[in-house]
């Protein structure tokens, strides 16, 4: 069986400098490397099976190797915000240190401290609150690292997001595109949620400007009850709305749920569009109409803006666009609007 040998040992058979072995290693300065060299270390490193020593490497560095994640659970679009930020830092040597929040404040600045005392190189961070709390904001700005928010805008904090504003214009200009002359907007409270804020304001936004009737159905969450909830209300209301924008696709899943028990077809008698992607509306009939974010490149790009932010650059704040995927949810609408009970079909939730 191979033993494994260390860095000096490796350097004797290749008959090279500790140096040269390093830089291949580590895959910097590579222009003081020949090719000729190069591939020979490569190829007893993996006769070897060598591995550096990443301790000693990170002591001459002054680093841990560590890159602070703080989440505020793995669920959903987070999980996959993870899994990009993972794919890119692992390919340059850092591992991950995880905290979760919980969405409580006390719990993520503890969490905070810790990987501060652990001495990550930097700190990327999912915050609990829309606005955040003072202390909190001390605590962050004393890090002796850099600080990437990601997912949720947090102060002046370099901040990588899915444009949420974007969304609500793209789903609102579609509705509005279609036919739809009279919408009901479906959302959590904009007071206490900054993605609800947004998607909010952008909507709304289009509809001013297209002088559309619309009326905002404000309810407690995003789950698909709240949904039904918002919906029940606005396609009972007796205002005959063509259209219905929910700001998450649960809260379209309640939608459909609503249409059904009011026997008016999606996307005949009333069309639905959504925003977010993902699973919650991959099970529904008709395919939903809906916007779509862009979680694992959220995750790609904040751990590459602190990686540029490590190398001494100053990484700027950036929105990813999403994309509108179209189903058969949202499509021509009459205009005139159905009254709950007079369609024909119901509605498959899946």
């Amino acid at each position: 069986m191979l033993t494994r040998i260390t860095l000096k040992q490796l350097a004797e058979k290749a008959g090279v400098s500790t140096a040269t072995v390093s830089r291949v290693c580590n895959g910097r300065e590579l222009q003081k490397v020949s090719s000729a060299v190069r591939e020979r270390v490569q190829q007893l490193i993996h006769l070897y099976g060598y591995v550096p020593d990443s301790n000693a490497r990170n002591l001459v560095c002054g680093r841990s190797g560590l890159i602070g994640v703080q989440m505020l659970g793995l669920y959903g679009s987070t999980g996959e915000i993870v899994e990009g930020i993972s794919e890119v830092l692992s390919s340059h040597g850092y591992g991950i240190l995880l905290g979760i929040s919980a969405w409580q404040e006390e719990q993520e600045e503890e969490a905070l401290r810790m990987m501060l005392r652990k001495g990550v190189d930097a700190l990327l961070w999912l915050p609990v609150g829309a606005k955040l709390d003072p202390e909190l904001k001390r605590t962050v700005k004393k890090a002796g690292c850099p600080v990437i928010a990601f997912h949720k805008s947090a102060g002046n904090i370099t901040c990588i997001m899915d444009d949420q504003k974007s969304a609500g214009i793209m789903a609102a200009s579609h509705l509005v595109e279609i036919g739809g002359n009279r919408l009901a907007v479906i959302s959590p409270d904009k007071e206490r949620d900054d993605h609800a804020r947004l998607r909010l304001e952008g909507a709304c936004a289009v509809l001013r400007e297209k002088k559309v009737e619309h009326q905002v159905f404000t309810v407690g969450g995003w789950s698909s009850e709240h949904g039904y909830e918002g919906a029940s209300k606005a396609l009972t209301s007796g205002k005959r709305f063509t259209a219905l924008l929910c700001t998450g696709d649960r809260l379209a899943v309640g939608a459909y749920r609503a249409c059904a028990e009011l026997n008016l077809r999606v996307g005949e008698d009333v069309a639905i569009c959504g925003i977010g992607g993902g699973e919650p509306g991959t099970a529904l009939l008709p395919k939903l109409t809906t916007v779509v974010f862009h979680p694992r490149e959220v995750g790609r790009k904040t751990a590459q803006a602190a990686l540029d932010a490590l190398a001494g650059k100053q990484p700027a704040s950036l929105l990813i666009e999403p994309k509108l995927c179209l189903g058969e949810s949202a499509r021509i609408v009459c205009g005139s609007g159905v009254q709950p009970g007079r369609a024909r079909h119901q509605t498959n939730v899946g």
